[in-house]
């Protein structure tokens, strides 16, 4: 199966993926998120300032009150035609109060091993079939996960 069946974090059950091998550009330029520095240059590189929609939640969360940013999507394309965030990316970074320039930024909203694809890059798709299981720790029985927790 897929990475995302075995790191998915919220599962309902049982589920159906459609899994597709996707071929991209080796000419893809790809900004790869390894860990919280990663994410605080990316957001202080193409700043938006997020401050009105997301101070309070991310005070709340964070105990940091301040200016807020994320990355401004429509100007990081313009360099960059993916964002991915690497497994340990997302463990070392996820719901922290980031440094991005004169603001902090949180990874939120994302999952282990994801790519936001900015530019259409793709060289070929084909469709592997269909994945029915339960995601999460289920999905690799016989592989430890530590962020999925203890077996």
């Amino acid at each position: 199966p897929a990475v995302e069946g075995g790191c998915s974090l919220d599962s309902v059950g049982e589920e159906r993926f459609e899994v597709w091998d996707v071929r991209i550009s080796p000419q893809a330029r790809i900004w790869n998120i390894t860990g919280p520095d990663d994410w605080g240059r990316l957001a202080a590189r193409y700043p938006r300032d997020v401050t009105g929609s997301r101070q309070h939640d991310w005070y709340r969360f964070t105990g940091r009150d301040g200016a807020w940013a994320l990355p401004d999507w429509s100007r990081v394309a313009d360099d960059w035609d993916g964002v991915h965030l690497g497994i340990a990316g997302y463990v070392s970074a996820a719901g922290l109060a980031i440094p991005s320039g004169d603001a902090a930024t949180v990874l939120a909203g994302w999952g282990p091993d994801q790519t936001l694809w900015l530019n259409d890059v793709f060289t070929g798709v084909d469709r592997i079939g269909t994945w029915t299981g339960t995601p999460g720790l289920e999905a690799f029985p016989e592989m430890v996960l530590p962020w999925l927790g203890p077996r």
